[in-house]
């Protein structure tokens, strides 16, 4: 019991800290444990830019704070991705978090920044999560299809 104090005094300290990724690193690991080692796998992808670029992703999305990205996590987000089977790092956990929370300004931001980086159409595969918060990817495709992508 004396871990889970722990744990939580932890998780709540870091909530009145600035995103970073010494403090992503602090908390990840402690919001997503249950996740863990079955359906995460540590990290933030293949290149050391991703740490820079979703620190500036969350900053867009108007996540300055530790605790504002706590409060976008849906209570069912965990049980979720281990209902769709997912394996997901931690990049991939935040994009995922913010395409849910705000998906119209996730796909502009996508559009200007991202376009010829990574491919959305990854994202087909987690059609049947993201239907469980009303988006679907052939929204997603015709949003990308009006921006002439």
């Amino acid at each position: 019991m004396k871990w889970f104090s722990k744990r939580r005094k932890i998780e709540d300290d870091l909530l009145l800290e600035k995103i970073s990724i010494k403090t992503l690193n602090e908390y990840l690991p402690v919001k997503f444990s249950d996740l863990a080692p079955k359906y995460l796998y540590e990290g933030y992808g293949d290149t050391i830019t991703n740490e820079d670029e979703i620190i500036f992703e969350l900053n867009n999305a108007g996540l300055n704070y530790i605790g504002n990205l706590d409060n976008i996590i849906p209570d069912n987000f965990i049980k979720l991705i281990k209902e769709h089977n997912i394996n997901i790092n931690y990049l991939g956990i935040l994009r995922l978090l913010l395409i849910i929370t705000d998906l119209d300004s996730y796909l502009e931001y996508y559009v200007q920044y991202y376009i010829n980086d990574w491919d959305i159409e990854s994202m087909e595969s987690l059609n049947d999560f993201l239907i469980d918060y009303g988006i679907t990817y052939s929204y997603i495709q015709d949003f990308l299809d009006k921006k002439k992508i």
